[in-house]
């Protein structure tokens, strides 16, 4: 199970951790994230994709086109595979309702020459 977190911002103040796994740390700064460490809101993802046979997924779990996927705000990673277009791969920074769309290139088909 992945879990996103949110990017600290500013600088760190105090860094303290309590046991296996638990870390605190405190900022000062501009945008200075707090010690919260419950999951940031979830939003909800839209996916278009050209051609529609891709096969899109969003940090790793299968999307189709033009559905909608609940993700964690912050940043997510897209990635999108299809015959004959090259791979698409882009980290996203999603903090409302978004539909993002996807125009895959088609790959290049070399010439012989004969």
């Amino acid at each position: 199970m992945k879990i996103n977190r949110r990017k600290t911002k500013g600088t760190p103040l105090l860094i303290a951790t309590a046991g296996v796994g638990l870390t605190v740390t405190a900022c000062i700064g501009k945008g200075v994230t707090s010690g919260n460490l419950m999951a940031p809101p979830m939003v909800e993802l839209c996916i278009e994709v050209e051609p529609e046979t891709a096969e899109v997924q969003v940090d790793g779990i299968a999307v189709v086109d033009g559905d909608c996927s609940q993700v964690y705000e912050g940043i997510v990673t897209i990635e999108a595979t299809a015959d004959g277009y090259q791979d698409y791969s882009e980290d996203v920074e999603v903090y409302e309702t978004t539909t993002h769309s996807i125009e895959m290139t088609p790959e290049v088909v070399e010439d012989s020459g004969e």
